[in-house]
């Protein structure tokens, strides 16, 4: 039996129930898209990159005065600079980050 750890819960595998986890992996992975794909849209509708919308979001608390980000190309340094002129998130718009962000 092989002994896998998931957070505070420890899952026993062998037959079927390899299989179970397997289910539920790709229930998880199908689950985090389809908020990855809302989180998406609701960034164009702000006019926003993904990316851009994570960075104001992160700066939107008062007692968060920087952050890291990665880049891979310049352009990228620059799109995300870009997130000093975006509009603050109204009240509807961080409910709808909290709907799509909640544990299924």
């Amino acid at each position: 039996m092989e002994r896998v750890k998931k957070g505070l819960n420890e899952i026993f595998m062998d037959g079927l129930s390899g299989m179970a986890l397997g289910l539920f992996s790709t229930l998880i992975i199908g689950t985090i898209l389809a908020q990855i794909a809302a989180l998406n849209e609701l960034a164009a509708a702000r006019g926003q990159t993904l990316a851009q919308m994570a960075l104001s979001w992160v700066l939107k608390d008062s007692g968060v005065t920087s952050v890291l980000i990665g880049a891979s190309r310049p352009q990228q340094i620059v799109e995300n600079a870009a997130i000093v002129n975006a509009a603050p998130f109204t009240q509807q718009e961080l409910d709808e980050i909290e709907r799509i962000a909640a544990v299924q």
